[in-house]
C-alpha cells in the first residue's frame, strides 16, 4: 500500500514536458549562469548566448534540469548539450 502511494506521488510530481515548462526552467538557468561570473564567451551556447562561465560544469545541472522538462522533440538535444559539457567538465582538452 505505502508503495502505491509513493508511486502515485511520484508520478504526479514529476515535472510535465511541456514548451511552458521548458520555457520557465530555461529562464531561471539562464538567470543563474548569468551570475556565476568569468567571460562571456568562453563558454557561451547558442542556448545560452550570454551565459558567463569559466567552467562547463555550470552547464551541467543547467541542461539536466532543462532534459527533464524538454519537449520530446528536443529532448535528444538537450541532452546531447548535457553530455557534451559533461564531457568538457571531466577532461578540460575537450571543447565544443
Amino acid at each position: 500500500m505505502i508503495f502505491i502511494v509513493i508511486l502515485v506521488v511520484a508520478t504526479l510530481t514529476r515535472p510535465k514536458r511541456s514548451v511552458a515548462a521548458y520555457c520557465k526552467v530555461y529562464r531561471q538557468e539562464k538567470v543563474q549562469l548569468g551570475n556565476a561570473g568569468g567571460s562571456t564567451y568562453e563558454f557561451s551556447t547558442t542556448v545560452f548566448p550570454n551565459a558567463s562561465s569559466n567552467d562547463a560544469g555550470y552547464f551541467v545541472p543547467a541542461f539536466s534540469k532543462l532534459s527533464t522538462v524538454a519537449p520530446s522533440q528536443i529532448e535528444p538535444q538537450v541532452v546531447a548539450m548535457r553530455d557534451i559539457f559533461k564531457k568538457m567538465q571531466n577532461n578540460s582538452t575537450q571543447t565544443l
